[in-house]
């Protein structure tokens, strides 16, 4: 009794307290309620509107001790006000990010709330959810401030953090540890959203995910689980999809294995690795584990297919049409790998042939195991660096370029191709305009340029030195993105900023491209088909071909007119002369690659399976 009666006291203390704040604060501290209790916010003012924030707010348990290497579990209840005016510690990494504290104790969310007039047919705001990217090893939600977004484009934005590396995705391939709790950490904040937003003011029913490269890939991921139908509406995937090359780990028993013997586990149990795996802290584990996370294409600590969250490979759940009907907006930036040339990262080290041969092949080994030779051969003549000996540029351009197609472009377009075979809404962008950096004079729109867009204050930037044109940029797609969230459709409702209409990817493949001073010219068709054919079919033909030179004949029977037949996959019309070109190309390209096959068959079976590549002295950190 007098416990009880205690704690009504409380809570009318509680409650009085909050009354004299809102008296002294007015809107200052506004407050709002959640399944879990109150919390209170602050505001600020962007673009003349003022913006609510609320930030650290819990949405599941902290995943500490035995809650380690297991799926988020339900926030506990909170009595009283919780004060939501720090973001919450980011998730643990190695290396650690500058002046941001880590902690497992990292699940948390931030909530932009914009103080707008809604159109008349809106009761509700539309919800734009935004996951990080980071190869699933670094980064924070706290780099992404969605102050302007909300602004300018009159939605709410959520952001927020989810486990990475070992803790987000240690796995040994079982139900002991199945993985993918990262991926699961954003459906609990997804769900989260769905739950809450309402009182908010937003409308649960136009929820839309979007993320940039590994965050990309997420979104994806979480279109394609089943466990989440109905759950959100639209998704935006930037520069990365499920397919993206290393974005799946096809072994992470190995790395798990691999991770325990280096700690002295002493153990090749499962059960045992992971209960003694729990008792290492979180510090050590942290940079043990940043000892197996690869090079910069073998990625050790990502998603997995574990048949239940990820029941399948991502191109044969699309091919089979096993996702619900969602609109989808993607893309990539003209010079994605343009980024390799920052200092620390594999192109800044290129300084003649020899580099770039050890980077070419470092880059594509682990990709494509059994005939990386051939497949290395393949690309030295696909992009025309095979009688390149002494022009530096010209070899860091080709690799740059090499690794940009590779490793974001052409998944992202197989990605567009299979889901609007689907009859699916989708739009497709290419961003160009390349920033003022110090990358060479030749880089193009690098990976993760658009996001100065989006977030004009991410990583430093100062949006009072943007030009008038990328001003006017920023407007564009920051209302090109909110319209996508509220409609499904980037061009509605009608908005006289957009400088033009954004046509939908279909059979005709057209697409926009994003950039300063657009017009309508800005609409193009038929967006590198050639690229995306050699990377997602002739390649992986290619690599799986045996190594016998007497078979290659009978080969070349049974797989050309499958490869010819995909070319249905991009769009291509055998009466239209533009891909019959392109058809054409492909067959001599076809030509060069089994002869290529067979002058290096023996130097592969003697070599490849003895490949091993040290990039200790290459900073991996802000591989996204």
């Amino acid at each position: 009794m007098f416990h009880r009666r205690s704690s009504v006291c409380l809570r009318t203390f509680v409650l009085f307290l909050l009354a004299i704040s809102q008296s002294v604060f007015g809107q200052d501290s506004p407050t709002r309620v959640t399944e879990s209790g109150t919390i209170m916010g602050s505001t600020t003012t962007v673009e003349r509107v003022v913006i609510e924030r609320y930030l650290g707010v819990p949405y599941a348990m902290p995943p500490l001790g035995n809650l380690r290497f297991l799926k988020p579990q339900a926030v506990r209840a909170w009595e009283g006000v919780k004060y939501a005016n720090d973001y919450g510690d980011s998730c643990m990494q190695f290396p650690l990010p500058e002046n941001v504290p880590t902690s497992e104790d990292c699940l948390y969310l931030n909530v932009f709330v914009p103080r707008v007039t809604l159109e008349e047919e809106d009761e509700k705001m539309a919800v734009m959810v935004y996951i990080h990217g980071g190869r699933f090893n670094s980064d924070t939600a706290a780099s992404y401030n969605g102050e302007w977004l909300a602004a300018v484009g009159g939605v709410i934005v959520v952001t927020m953090n989810y486990r990475l590396s070992v803790f987000g995705f240690l796995s040994t391939g079982d139900r002991t540890a199945p993985g993918n709790y990262g991926l699961m950490d954003q459906q609990a904040a997804i769900q989260w959203v769905k739950d809450n937003i309402d009182n908010f003011g937003g409308d649960a029913n136009r929820i839309t995910l979007f993320g940039e490269s590994a965050g990309g890939a997420s979104v994806s991921m979480q279109m394609l689980s089943p466990q989440n139908t109905g759950l959100f509406q639209r998704a935006i995937c930037q520069s990365g999809v499920a397919m993206s090359p290393g974005m799946i780990n096809p072994d992470p028993l190995e790395a798990t294995r691999a991770l325990c013997e280096y700690l002295n586990c002493r153990t090749q149990d499962p059960v045992d690795m992971v209960t003694v795996l729990r008792r290492v802290s979180a510090n050590e584990l942290a940079q043990a584990a940043a000892r197996f996370t690869g090079n910069f294409t073998e990625r050790i600590w990502t998603p997995v297919i574990d048949g239940d969250f990820l029941p399948d490979d991502p191109v044969r759940l699309l091919e089979r049409g096993s996702v619900p009907d969602r609109q989808l907006l993607l893309g990539f930036n003209e010079d994605e790998g343009a980024y390799l040339m920052n200092e620390g990262l594999p192109g800044y080290y290129i300084r003649d042939k020899a580099t770039y041969n050890y980077y070419m092949n470092a880059s594509l080994f682990h990709i494509f195991p059994t005939n990386t030779e051939a497949v290395v051969e393949a690309v030295a003549l696909e992009y025309g660096s095979w009688n390149e000996t002494s022009n530096v540029d010209a070899l860091q351009q080709t690799f740059t370029t090499m690794y940009g197609d590779f490793a974001y472009i052409a998944s992202t377009m197989q990605m567009a191709n299979l889901y609007r075979q689907l009859n699916m809404a989708t739009f497709v962008y290419q961003f160009t305009h390349a920033r003022r950096s110090t990358l060479p004079a030749w880089a193009g729109a690098a990976h993760a340029d658009e996001l100065y867009y989006l977030f004009p204050t991410v990583r430093g930037n100062n949006p009072d030195l943007m030009t008038d044109d990328e001003m006017q940029l920023v407007e564009s797609m920051m209302t090109y993105w909110s319209n996508f969230a509220k409609t499904g459709n980037p061009n509605l409702p009608y908005n006289p900023v957009l400088p033009t209409n954004w046509p939908r990817y279909t059979s005709s493949q057209r697409f926009i491209d994003l950039t300063i001073r657009m017009s309508d010219n800005s609409a193009g068709q038929y967006i590198r088909p050639r690229r995306t054919f050699f990377w997602t079919k002739m390649m992986p033909a290619l690599d799986s071909q045996s190594c016998s030179p007497e078979t290659t004949d009978d080969q070349d029977n049974t797989n050309t007119n499958p490869w010819l037949e995909e070319t249905v996959l991009l769009g291509l019309r055998r009466n239209d002369l533009i891909q019959l070109g392109v058809v054409g190309g492909i067959a001599i390209l076809l030509i060069l690659v089994f002869f290529i096959t067979c002058i290096t068959c023996c130097k592969v079976l003697s070599l490849n399976r003895l490949m091993r590549y040290d990039d200790s002295k290459i900073g991996l950190s802000s591989y996204a």
